[in-house]
C-alpha cells in the first residue's frame, strides 16, 4: 500500500522497467523509530537526480512519532488541505519538514515572513534587466510550478489579507499570479507548509510573540494543525551530541580532533543535565513565568561555545556559555530567578555580576 502511494505521487508503475531504474529502496530506518508501529520496512523512492535543485541535505533528525504520522499523511494525502505546525521555538517547525522532503527527495522551498510581507514576494516579480523586465519567480512560484514543499515561517506577522490570497491554490488546477497578470498550472505534488509559533488565533502576545495577527478563519479552513512539542530528553542528548558531531566534520569548529574528541567525552558528564535544566525553563517559559525558553538550538550553541573556554572548569565553561547564549536577553529579575534554578540543577548560583 505504501509503495502503491508514493508511486501514485510519482505517477509510475512500481513494476515498469522505468521505475525500478529511477528508484532506490530505503530503510524506514533513515526515519529512526517514528515508523516502527505503523508501516512496513522499506519504501520506493525516486532516485537523487545528478544534480539536485532545491534538495535539502540529509542531516541527522530525530522524528518524533506523533509528528511523523501527521505529516507523512499530510504529503501523500493533502486533500486540497495546507499543514499548519504551531508551538513554542525550537520544536522542530522548520527543520522537521525540511528533513523529512530530504529523505523523500521532494523539492524544498522556504520563505520567511514578516509584517512587510506581500502576496507579491512570494510570488515574484519583473525586475529591469540589460535585456528589458525580466520575471523572477518566488518562491511560491517556483513551487507550485515545480512541485515542491512551500514552507513559510511566521505567517501570523503577515496580514491576514495578503495570507488569504493563497486560498485559491489548489494542485492540478490553474492559480493566477497576480504579480505576473498570468495563470499558472499548479503541480499536483505541491505542497503549503506554515511554521508558526502560534496557531493563527492571534494570541502570540502571552507567550512574548509580539506582532501576531489572527488570522482569516477561511483560510485556517483549509488547514490541517500539529502541535509540535518538544522532545524527549534522550533524543535531545543524542541530537545535540550528532549535530555537534555534523558540524565538526564539515569544518565549523577550528579545533583539532583530538581537542574535539576530548570535549565530546567530557561534555557526557555535563549534557543530560543541562537538558534538565533547559525542560525545567521551557516549563516556566510556557506558563509564561519567563520571556523566552531555552531551545534546544540554543543548547547545541551553549555547548559549542564551551569548546571554546578549554582551559577552564566545567561549572565555569557552561556559566559563561549560558551567559553569552541566552542569558543576556532578560531582565534582572528573570536573571536571578534563572540563577535560582541554575542553583537547584548544578549546585552554584551564576555569576550575575559579569554577566551580559
Amino acid at each position: 500500500m505504501l509503495t502503491k502511494q508514493v508511486a501514485n505521487l510519482y505517477g509510475i508503475d512500481t513494476k515498469s522497467e522505468k521505475f525500478l531504474a529511477a528508484t532506490t529502496t530505503i530503510d524506514f530506518d533513515e526515519f529512526g523509530a517514528a515508523t516502527e508501529y505503523m508501516w512496513g520496512n522499506k519504501l520506493f523512492i525516486p532516485k537523487r537526480p545528478a544534480v539536485p535543485i532545491n534538495m535539502v541535505e540529509i542531516e541527522y533528525y530525530s522524528f518524533e512519532r506523533e509528528f511523523f504520522s501527521f505529516f507523512f499523511n499530510f504529503l501523500m494525502t493533502p486533500n486540497n488541505s495546507f499543514a499548519w505546525l504551531y508551538g513554542p521555538s525550537g520544536t522542530g517547525k522548520s527543520s522537521g519538514p525540511a528533513q523529512m522532503c530530504a529523505r523523500l527527495n521532494w523539492p524544498f522551498f522556504e520563505f520567511n515572513a514578516s509584517k512587510r510581507t506581500e502576496r507579491i514576494d512570494l510570488e515574484g516579480s519583473y525586475i529591469p534587466t540589460p535585456d528589458g523586465m525580466e520575471f523572477f519567480e518566488g518562491q511560491l512560484t517556483k513551487a507550485i510550478t515545480q512541485g515542491g514543499v512551500l514552507l513559510i515561517n511566521e505567517p501570523s506577522l503577515m496580514e491576514a489579507s495578503e495570507l488569504a490570497g493563497l486560498n485559491d491554490i489548489k494542485p492540478g488546477k490553474p492559480f493566477f499570479l497576480a504579480s505576473k497578470n498570468a495563470e499558472v498550472m499548479v503541480h499536483k505534488n505541491f505542497r503549503l507548509v506554515l511554521a508558526d509559533n502560534t496557531n493563527g488565533g492571534g494570541d502570540g502576545t502571552m507567550f512574548g510573540y509580539v506582532g501576531t495577527n489572527r488570522m482569516n478563519s477561511a483560510f485556517l479552513d483549509r488547514c490541517r494543525g500539529f502541535a509540535s512539542k518538544y522532545m524527549h530528553e534522550a533524543e535531545e542528548h543524542d541530537m545535540v551530541i550528532n549535530k555537534l558531531i555534523h558540524n565538526y566534520n564539515k569544518g565549523e569548529y577550528l579545533i583539532s580532533q583530538e581537542t574535539f574528541d576530548k570535549f565530546l567525552d567530557e561534555l557526557t558528564t555535563i549534557l543530560l543535565p543541562l537538558i534538565e535544566f533547559a525542560g525545567a525553563i521551557r516549563t516556566e517559559a510556557e506558563s509564561n513565568q519567563l520571556s523566552f525558553p531555552l531551545t534546544p538550538r540554543t543548547v547545541i550553541d551553549i555547548a559549542a561555545t564551551m569548546l571554546q573556554y578549554r582551559s577552564a572548569e566545567p561549572q565555569e565553561k557552561l556559566q559563561r556559555a549560558i551567559k553569552e547564549c541566552y542569558l543576556w536577553q532578560f531582565s534582572q529579575d528573570e536573571k536571578n530567578k534563572i540563577s535560582t534554578m541554575f542553583k537547584v540543577k548544578f549546585g552554584i548560583a551564576l555569576n550575575l555580576a559579569k554577566a551580559a
